[in-house]
């Protein structure tokens, strides 16, 4: 999903703030079957008979939903094998450094052709270029003599230069930043060669305008880190652009400002102005011309230094699974109502760039488009979905919510207005009714490396596909 980008300021000071085991199955049954002849001997005979029926019964219901949870997980096998592939070292986070999000692409088109998928024009794949910032090295960050773990006790900025050395770390706190003359006093120094620590925890409401001054003090601006303070669990958002400092947030706690004095740092940046990457789509022939857009976005925000990535299960190895599943079952089938198109844009991370890019150079007509389903972080599901666009189509929402009491696939369908938060977005701008789904539910990781494959729990996977099929069919 994507995050809006802001200034630099702004983007600073944001910154801050089962199945059954065997012997539980066993043990269970052992249970009914002692109490249903295991019986003392004055029991009667029709008693008895009841009893081995009542057996029976639970028997055949256990079994049968024994067999469901199975093939529950045989449905989700397919998918399962798509999010590990995606998550997996060999793609490094499906970003822009050493071409992986090209990997990703040749890896998505194969599925596609695989299944007997047509390609929408020629290939497969739609090329496109984006101005993008990398970390492609980042060999340690150590202050004094402490090294950091990169992801877990901090993150180097996305928009951030190279940065080679040791700096004294000078501190910019509360105290000085609610007190005009010491402020005044301390931004005429030389902060070149230097670590700037920002900790605005403690600045008065009143001051918040003079603290957004600070980042745009030309002396401020001369230090080679700002080091930030976060509370909050530590996010990455990749950068379209390059500063001219590095800036690094650590989670709190690991600089100490009375005891700590340098930080040593190695981080090696690239930026490309253009680079090249590709969306990917297929396309299924239908009874009707009239199509169907199935799409999820496979970018995520790469790596950070050459020994972290970030995996981007949920984000949206996820959303790229669940469409790729639908082709599979679609192409299996006999011809569909509508013409399926399933699309895989890349760039989203950094602006919906991908999306965009189609919406202005399409392949296939936007007005045969008869409706747009796009899938984003769709790993959760124990609290249902929310649909996005769901207050402004409310005619197919409404389908989509009966659907779903009928057949009680979720938990809860909810409404949302429109937003500028995924790949459906452009499209909709453009005149083409469109849905975004996200799952919600307990699963809080997100842009950061522990939203992996192996924690991902896929609560609804299998029902909410089985809600858009049907969906589809009705609408």
């Amino acid at each position: 999903m994507h995050i809006s980008p802001t200034l630099l300021s702004r983007e600073i000071y944001y910154s801050h703030y089962k199945y059954f085991k065997s012997k539980i199955f066993f043990s269970f049954f052992f249970g009914f079957e002692k109490k249903c002849f295991f019986r003392r001997k004055n029991n009667n005979f029709a008693s008895q008979k009841t009893n081995i029926m009542s057996f029976k019964k639970i028997l055949l219901w256990s079994l049968l939903s024994t067999l469901t949870l199975r093939l529950s997980g045989q449905e989700q096998s397919y998918a399962k094998e798509i999010i590990n592939h995606l998550c997996s070292k060999e793609l490094q986070g499906r970003g822009y450094a050493f071409g992986a999000d090209r990997k990703a692409a040749a890896y998505i088109a194969g599925e596609l052709k695989k299944f007997g998928i047509h390609p929408l024009k020629k290939g497969y794949c739609q090329e496109f270029s984006i101005p993008v910032n990398t970390l492609p090295k980042a060999r340690a960050v150590q202050i004094d003599n402490r090294k950091l773990q990169a992801g877990e006790d901090y993150l180097i900025a996305a928009n951030s230069c190279s940065v080679k050395g040791k700096f004294p770390i000078v501190i910019l706190d509360a105290k000085i930043i609610n007190d005009r003359n010491r402020l005044s006093q301390f931004v005429k120094q030389d902060f070149s060669k230097k670590a700037l620590w920002v900790d605005t925890s403690g600045v008065l409401i009143e001051n918040f305008e003079r603290m957004y001054q600070l980042w745009v003090n030309q002396n401020i601006l001369q230090a080679e880190l700002l080091l930030i303070p976060v509370s909050t669990p530590l996010m990455y958002v990749p950068s379209q652009n390059q500063v001219p400092f590095c800036t690094l947030y650590l989670k709190r706690g690991m600089l100490q400002p009375e005891r700590d004095r340098n930080i040593t740092v190695n981080i090696e940046a690239h930026f490309q102005n253009n680079y090249r990457t590709n969306n990917v789509f297929g396309i299924l022939p239908g009874k009707s011309d009239s199509c169907i857009f199935l799409c999820a976005h496979y970018d995520h925000i790469g790596l950070m230094g050459e020994h972290t990535y970030f995996p981007g299960a949920n984000d949206n190895a996820s959303g790229v699974a669940m469409v790729l599943d639908l082709a599979r079952r679609y192409a299996r089938q006999t011809k569909p109502k509508y013409t399926m198109v399933f699309a895989f844009f890349s760039g989203e991370e950094l602006g919906l760039l991908g999306s965009r890019y189609y919406t202005e150079h399409p392949i296939l007509p936007l007005s045969q488009i008869k409706f747009l389903i796009n899938l984003d972080m769709v790993g959760s599901g124990k609290k249902g979905i929310t649909v996005v666009n769901g207050t402004v189509f409310k005619r197919e929402f409404n389908l989509l919510r009966n659907i779903n009491e009928e057949k009680q696939y979720l938990p809860e369908v909810k409404e949302r207005g429109a937003a500028a938060n995924s790949d459906h977005y452009f499209f909709y701008e453009k005149g083409v009714k469109s849905f975004f789904f996200y799952t919600r539910g307990d699963y809080k990781e997100y842009h950061n490396i522990f939203d992996s494959s192996a924690n991902l729990p896929l609560a609804e996977f299998a029902d909410l596909e089985k809600l858009i099929k049907e969906w589809i069919e009705k609408i």
